[in-house]
């Protein structure tokens, strides 16, 4: 059986953008990263191992039970046929030479060719050439236009008027400025960094928006697989929030029942044509398929315009794992078909004390976690039978971290 070692590295982005080996995250990302470690072992089978550091034995040990997980906690000496992290960079593989693994060989066995060109092929101007491809199908207004001089900058703003400017990588809610949220003075003054650290900035006309959602892709040596629509919420600019864990059919209906709702509330009569799959697919494959294996996801909108509902195809694409992929796998492996969870960042400003850590353990594994006055307020009290999950919410990582990932059905 394939071996598979698997590491949360959410600040991959970041590691992107400084382009360097020997990275430092900043220290909220190297939290983040610590505090959600566990959390590929839910995605993992026992042949596979993950890289995390065991923090609550109590709790481990009981959602180990409870939902038959069998992933290996990595230590040194294991062998593995390939790696998969949450996303790839210089730094990453570094990584895996500091973990005493082979990081050549094993970055070549899990479809990565050349780490420069997948650095390359993450910058966000890729979202520019597959919009160019998929305009030929379908209609799309207003691409964004990457500029690389603060003169092409100002030219462009002013056409747009309302716009959002993204650096070429940056994780989720960095990088990303609101025109409407900052004087023109500071916007400039930032616009000026990023070109001079990354060399170019990308800019688009400021959306109307009312749904996110994206669409999620698994390219392999047999070609790249539509997996299923991803319907997600963000807090402030783009900052994740929660995602919705269900069956692609019932996502599905949940995207149609958005645009209808869309429709009638603001009196739009045509719905707008979803992009089709297949040649999503295939641009993607185009793309990707000669540097990359692994998930990917196309962040979508749906947003009004002049009256008219319409689709925005590809906000951007994630050349990684994203929350939507574990939202996916989640609903294959723990929830009954006809369910519907959330799955949840939960973020408390301060670690509470071990005193505060665990109340209870009485039946249906309940557990309750924090204190009133913790601002995550992550209370475990749920039901699981056979590996999964019946009612109430689990912790998917130590739920007395001051990050963690939750999953509740609603």
């Amino acid at each position: 059986m394939l071996s598979t070692l698997r590491i949360f590295n959410p600040e991959n982005d970041i590691a992107l953008a400084s382009g360097q080996l020997n990275f430092t995250a900043p220290k909220h990302a190297m939290q983040f990263a610590r505090d959600c470690a566990f959390l590929p072992v839910w995605l993992s089978g026992e042949s596979d191992a993950v890289v995390y550091e065991s923090t609550n034995a109590a709790w481990e040990a009981r959602v180990r039970k409870d939902f038959n997980l069998t992933a290996n906690q990595f230590s040194k000496g294991m062998q593995f046929d390939k790696v998969a992290p949450w996303g790839w960079s210089d730094a990453i593989a570094y990584k895996l030479q500091r973990l005493g693994l082979p990081m050549d060989e094993l970055t070549a066995q899990s479809g990565i060719v050349n780490l420069g060109k997948h650095r390359e092929l993450s910058h966000r101007r890729t979202s520019i050439l597959f919009n160019q491809r998929l305009s030929d199908s379908i209609d799309i207004t207003d691409l964004a236009v990457e500029v690389n001089s603060m003169e092409e900058f100002e030219r462009v703003a002013a056409h747009f008027g309302r716009y959002i400017v993204k650096a070429p990588w940056s994780s989720s809610g960095r990088g990303i400025i609101d025109s409407e949220r900052l004087s023109t003075n500071e916007i400039c003054r930032q616009v000026e960094g990023i070109i001079r650290r990354q060399g170019s900035v990308l800019i688009e006309r400021k959306l109307d928006c009312r749904y996110n959602f994206a669409y999620l892709f698994e390219i392999t040596d047999s070609g790249t697989q539509f997996l299923g629509p991803s319907i997600f919420s963000n807090s402030g600019l783009a900052s994740y929030s929660q995602n919705i864990v269900a069956s692609p059919t019932r996502l599905f209906q949940m995207l149609d029942d958005a645009i209808d709702t869309v429709c009638r509330d603001e009196l739009i009569s045509q719905r707008p044509q979803l992009p089709d799959t297949e040649l999503m697919s295939t641009i993607l494959n185009d793309l990707f398929a000669d540097n990359y294996r692994g998930y990917l996801g196309v962040d979508m909108m749906l947003y009004v315009d002049n009256g008219r509902l319409r689709v925005a195809p590809c906000i951007e694409i994630n050349l990684r794992c994203t929350m939507g992929v574990v939202a996916h796998l989640l609903a294959e492996r723990y929830i009954d078909a006809n369910s519907v969870a959330a799955m949840q960042m939960n973020i408390t400003p301060t670690r509470p004390s071990n005193q505060e850590v665990l109340i209870g353990g009485t039946q249906h594994n309940s557990v309750v976690v924090g204190t009133e006055e913790s601002c995550a307020g992550v209370v475990e009290s749920y039901v699981a039978k056979n590996g999964k999950l019946k009612s109430g919410k689990v912790a998917l990582t130590p739920p007395d971290n001051q990050f963690c990932i939750t999953l509740e059905i609603i």
